[in-house]
């Protein structure tokens, strides 16, 4: 991993080798552990495939024209759905 994505893993979230994570290219998932973490990248060593998960029903999200504030709540509640 590189750039942003990999400054706000090491220095933000404070990542260290060893841990773990699941990695997802879209189309499948694997667990991944730190093996190196610098200023702007994050290697990962792949552990093992995970198998994928696909919902049972399909969701969808109406939203009304609302101020951002609650636009981005309404956003953050409906991705916590599963």
């Amino acid at each position: 991993m590189e750039g942003e994505a990999a400054h706000h893993l090491g220095r933000v979230l404070r990542a260290q080798i060893g841990q773990l994570y699941e990695l997802s290219d879209g189309q499948r998932v694997w667990l991944g552990q730190i093996e190196s973490v610098s200023h702007d990248r994050v290697r990962f060593a792949l552990v093992e495939e995970l198998p994928g998960v696909h919902p049972g029903v399909d969701v969808t999200l109406l939203l009304a024209v609302v101020k951002l504030e609650a636009f981005e709540w309404a956003i953050e509640k409906a991705t916590e759905l599963e």
